[in-house]
């Protein structure tokens, strides 16, 4: 599992994303610590409420992300009781929170929204060392439910090894792309074309292969990237036997780029408009 962690400003902006414009987005929701709201936008309004009793906290909003590989099938108790779980790590058990699960991806996936300030005390719970926690949980939910276990960057179960740190994803991209409602492109070249990479035995057979996907590949700073045209992805954050120095050493042959004809004409017009030097005429001082 990989669990993502933001802190956010406002509840509404965040209910509106996890519900969409019409409610229709949340497959189903949960909520906890909440006195009389049963809907996203309720839950919001209110949560807003009970952070205003601290004047100090500009980010309020605590959005946990949480997401199972593409074979586990988890119920929708097990996702709660393992969102549960690991807000009583965090110490915001007693704290407002909205469970949201959705349904638009090939993998399972829940978010929450959660208030860092306590509906009694008024006080905001710190965020020290969030991360590492929500590693730890997950590490012990994978190997209590027989999830795949994803081992994190900072924290580990016993016989398991820190993963290759090219295969992460930065927080910045997560954010980027859970902003615009979708996943990161590296995730989504992941789902769909991992196995072509595993089963291929040529850059032809790999170009074709990737091509049916609306992808190909790109040199770039001595690697290879993924695209669409849009979006890159270093290919060997695909995964770790993908780089184009191991590429080349399966496929027994370096990588080249044919240039295309528009390639070519684009050269040509660019060469036409080039400055030429002008010579000095004989006779004619500076």
């Amino acid at each position: 599992m990989i669990g993502m962690v933001y802190r956010l400003r406002s509840f509404t902006k965040l209910a509106q994303y996890l519900g969409g414009d019409d409610g229709s987005r949340a497959a189903w929701s949960q909520y906890r610590n909440l006195a009389f709201s049963d809907t996203l936008p309720e839950a919001a309004r209110e949560m807003g409420l009970v952070a205003r009793r601290s004047l100090r906290v500009e980010k309020p909003v605590l959005h946990l992300s949480i997401s199972w590989a593409p074979d586990d099938d988890p119920s929708k108790q097990q996702m709660c009781d393992v969102v549960d779980s690991m807000l009583h790590d965090l110490e915001l058990a007693d704290h407002q929170a909205t469970f949201v699960g959705h349904t638009d991806k090939a993998f399972a996936h829940t978010h929450v929204m959660a208030n860092r300030v306590h509906p009694d005390s008024g006080l905001v719970r710190a965020d020290r060392r969030y991360l590492h926690r929500i590693q730890a949980n997950l590490r012990r939910a994978e190997r209590a439910y027989g999830f795949k276990e994803t081992p994190g960057h900072l924290f580990q179960l016993e016989g398991q090894e820190r993963p290759d740190r090219s295969q992460s994803i930065s927080s910045r991209a997560y954010r980027t792309a859970l902003a615009q409602g979708k996943l990161p492109f590296q995730l989504l070249v992941q789902d769909v074309a991992e196995k072509d990479f595993a089963e291929s035995r040529s850059w032809e057979e790999l170009s074709a292969r990737l091509a049916r996907h609306g992808l190909r590949l790109v040199p770039r700073r001595g690697g290879l990237v993924v695209t669409d045209g849009h979006e890159y992805a270093k290919s060997s954050s695909i995964a770790p036997d993908v780089s184009r120095k191991k590429l080349e050493t399966r496929f027994g042959k370096s990588f080249g780029l044919r240039t295309t004809p528009s390639d070519r004409t684009v050269k040509r017009r660019r060469n036409d408009h080039t400055p030429r030097r002008r010579v000095r005429e004989k006779g004619r001082g500076a």
